[in-house]
């Protein structure tokens, strides 16, 4: 029996949450950006992200190319976990 061919990308679980407000007396809320994605990754195939304005694609994007952090979730790239 082979082993599987590890996937090219791979996100499980992904969130990624900002607190926003405050200020000097404020209280802070939560806003979550991305909640609980997962997807895979074929070598040579196409993924395709869409959705309504605000649903959290760029910040989708910024964590899948590592310009900003998941608050919670695994991302994989051949099989090898990014932390």
């Amino acid at each position: 029996m082979t082993d599987p061919i590890p996937k090219v990308l791979e996100g499980r679980h992904l969130n990624r949450d900002y607190h926003v407000g405050g200020g000097l007396f404020g209280r802070s809320r939560v806003v979550h950006a991305v909640r609980d994605v997962s997807f895979s990754l074929d070598k040579g195939k196409t993924l395709a992200i869409v959705g309504e304005s605000g649903s959290g694609k760029s910040t989708l994007a910024r964590i899948l190319t590592m310009i900003d952090r998941q608050t919670s979730g695994e991302l994989f790239i051949d099989g090898m976990p990014i932390d």
